[in-house]
């Protein structure tokens, strides 16, 4: 070869030499080629999986401003003996006309279906939607 660089001269010795070895074991054993190619992606996507997770949850800032200043508020049903019940549509209209110690009020309620019925009427299947601040 002879056309490098000065002190590249590894690449064309032990470097090719190497790569040439080593695709040589790999094709007279192609069963563990495809069982080390097959660990590598799976290692490589758990990898990958894992990280999307850790960033999305702990080191990407949250989409509003002062996280840090963000309080949890639950309402307590003390008949059903329930200290963090959700709360409903109705008294988070109600607090959030009231409010004064807090610059706004939202919620967050994962979807749900529910079916209501009401006496002498037929049921109905009704989804409901987030209560967004």
């Amino acid at each position: 070869m002879g056309g490098a660089p000065p002190g590249w001269e590894w690449i064309e010795n032990a470097l090719l030499q190497d790569l040439r070895h080593g695709v040589r074991l790999l094709l007279r054993a192609p069963g563990f080629a495809l069982l080390a190619a097959g660990a590598l992606a799976i290692g490589i996507g758990a990898n990958t999986a894992v990280f999307s997770v850790i960033d999305a949850v702990l080191l990407k800032p949250l989409p509003y401003a002062d996280p840090d200043r963000l309080p949890l508020v639950w309402e307590r049903n003390l008949p059903r003996n329930r200290v963090t019940n959700p709360v409903s549509p109705g008294n988070f209209m109600h607090w959030r006309e009231l409010n004064h110690s807090f610059a706004d009020l939202a919620t967050v309620t994962p979807s749900a279906n529910f079916t209501l019925t009401a006496p002498g009427t037929s049921s109905a299947a009704v989804k409901s939607r987030p209560v967004e601040g």
